[in-house]
């Protein structure tokens, strides 16, 4: 587990670390989408290269499908990064050890 930096307590710094949270999230979105595209065209050549020949529906629905599940688990899992790296993570653990 790679330790996330610990923000100083000045609002400006504050500021630049979520700043640069969503930066990273953008751009992690930005690459799950070039994933996504590539993997969806890549299924759709592969399934029309073997011979079959596939209605103009099913291939959009394959492409499609494919990339929307990846670039929902790149949000998702940018999502989680955006929390741990702004300190969320640490304020829910704190609030469960006071409850238990």
């Amino acid at each position: 587990m790679v330790p996330s930096p610990t923000p100083s307590t000045s609002p400006s710094s504050s500021h630049e670390a979520t700043r640069a949270a969503w930066r990273q999230f953008r751009a992690l979105i930005g690459w799950s989408a070039l994933a996504g595209l590539l993997a969806g065209l890549g299924a759709i050549f592969w399934v029309w290269s073997r011979g079959t020949v596939p209605g103009l529906h099913m291939m959009v629905a394959m492409g499609g499908g494919i990339f929307l599940a990846l670039l929902l688990g790149g949000a998702l899992m940018g999502l989680v990064f955006v929390s741990a790296r702004l300190g969320h993570d640490e304020e829910v653990a704190s609030l469960d050890d006071d409850i238990f």
